[in-house]
């Protein structure tokens, strides 16, 4: 579990992100944190974060995996798992790639 969660947390790690949106929520504002503070650029954070939340408002991914990300983010690893633990099978490995797949879009050159 922690393996989907990481790869989709490294994703908040990486350069280069051509979108800038104000944050929506305080899940938004804490993984973009996390980002910078991990060393990750404002404007990239930023882009990662809003596609987390744009996840979220589609219903493609739950409220709880974007708090399972925060948690993760913060190095609460335990309470994080806990979370990733009780949603079914599917979803375990389906919303964190479908998080990264997403961020990963924040990388695309502008243009």
């Amino acid at each position: 579990m922690r393996i989907a969660l990481t790869i989709a947390a490294l994703a908040l790690l990486a350069a280069g992100c051509g979108e800038n949106k104000p944050p929506a929520s305080e899940a938004h504002v804490a993984l973009a944190k996390a980002c910078v503070e991990g060393g990750g650029e404002a404007a990239l954070c930023e882009c990662q974060a809003a596609k987390v939340d744009a996840l979220v408002t589609s219903g493609e991914v739950s409220a709880e995996v974007q708090q399972a990300l925060v948690l993760q983010a913060r190095g609460q690893e335990d309470a994080a798992d806990e979370i990733m633990r009780k949603l079914p099978p599917d979803d375990l490995f389906k919303q964190p790639s479908l998080i990264a797949s997403a961020q990963l879009e924040c990388h695309a050159p502008a243009g």
